[in-house]
């Protein structure tokens, strides 16, 4: 038989048999389909777990009070409903556990901020400066300087609050002031600070969220 004659069949084949033959097309395209799918889906989950490695060290171990469900996104210090939360005797007992080599504790809450004549809501966190950064190694100041265990009324910002995405021009430098409304379960109260330092934009972020849209206090 000659090869053009082989040729002449298949192409006779698949005239009388068009269904099939489309059917089988369609289950070649749905398999690739799926194939690049998952291998998309697999490199994403790569790539972001990747990502969170490098803000937050493999070695380090990030401890919520009450309820995984009930703290999703709220930070270390919200309460649960049970209203569990940490004290500095917990952090005591999470020293003396074997193999720790530092503990430092954090303080998270949403507060409204004013810095000039712009005003939003954002997530102020209180840290010891010199334990945080050891623990999340990746955070840097683009201009000024991090936060010191002496500082008072300093606070740094993160990229995106001195740099809102919506807004062309920054709302913050160094030097500018900026006010805090905490509004407590019994009273409510300001407190103002001058901006030390910027931080360096970093994307992605913990389960503090990023350090891009947080401020941070001693």
């Amino acid at each position: 038989m000659k090869p053009m004659d082989i040729v002449f069949m298949a192409v006779d084949g698949i005239k009388e048999r068009k269904f099939r033959v489309g059917l089988n097309v369609l289950g070649i395209l749905i398999g690739i389909s799926a194939i690049v799918s998952l291998l998309s889906i697999t490199n994403g989950m790569s790539t972001s777990i990747n990502q969170e490695l490098e803000v937050l060290d493999p070695t380090t171990i990030i401890v919520i009070p009450g309820s995984f469900m009930g703290m999703a996104g709220q930070g270390a210090q919200s309460t649960s409903a049970g209203g569990a939360k940490l004290t500095l005797r917990d952090i005591d007992r999470i020293e003396r556990i074997s193999g720790v080599v530092m503990v430092t504790p954090v303080i998270s809450k949403t507060v409204e901020i004013q810095i000039g004549g712009y005003s939003d809501s954002v997530t102020v966190m209180g840290i010891v400066p010199e334990e945080y950064t050891r623990a999340f190694a990746t955070i840097q100041a683009a201009e000024g300087r991090f936060l010191r265990g002496s500082d008072g009324m300093s606070t740094v910002l993160g990229a995106r609050v001195a740099h809102p995405q919506h807004l062309e021009e920054p709302i913050a430098s160094l030097g500018s002031r900026v006010t805090l409304d905490i509004t407590g379960q019994e009273e409510k109260e300001t407190a103002a600070f001058r901006v030390a330092g910027i931080l360096e934009e970093v994307g992605g972020g913990t389960i503090f969220g990023s350090a891009d849209t947080r401020i941070f206090i001693t």
